[in-house]
């Protein structure tokens, strides 16, 4: 199993991490190095390294939790996921048969500046069930 976390503290990869001794976590590591931003990963960047990845690990399982940075620092619903159906092709390209799991994005209220900021996570969690949808059609795992 390959874990692409999103979430800031990464918590949940760890917590699953730990009940799987065989599973890999993955993220940049000029972001897993950075001291300001070692805990969070961007789906773009993630995009374009999960199919060396998946063809040096050969999960059964992705679970991806990839998103909420991105709109974070400005990128819109669409863009997002649109990068994440990039990410997606790019695990079958690697290994046709991996069983993708997308996590939703928590919505999350940002308060970097102490006045509150909403992000679009509804219409990008809605536009990841219309992907999830649109890849069942298809006879995609």
């Amino acid at each position: 199993m390959i874990i692409a976390p999103n979430h800031p503290s990464l918590l949940d990869a760890i917590m699953i991490l730990s009940r799987l001794p065989d599973a890999a976590c993955i993220m940049k590591a000029d972001i897993v190095n950075s001291v300001f931003f070692g805990a969070g990963a961007r789906l773009a960047g993630q995009r374009d390294r999960i199919g060396a990845d998946v063809s040096a690990y050969h999960p059964d399982v992705v679970l991806v939790m990839l998103g909420f940075n991105d709109l974070f620092h400005g990128a819109t619903s669409a863009e997002v996921v649109e990068n994440m159906g990039q990410y997606v092709d790019h695990i079958w390209e690697a290994k046709h048969d991996a069983r993708v799991v997308l996590s939703p994005i928590l919505d999350t209220i940002i308060h970097p500046t102490g006045a509150p900021r909403v992000l679009p996570v509804k219409a990008t969690n809605d536009g990841y069930a219309e992907l999830v949808g649109r890849l069942a059609a298809e006879g995609r795992p």
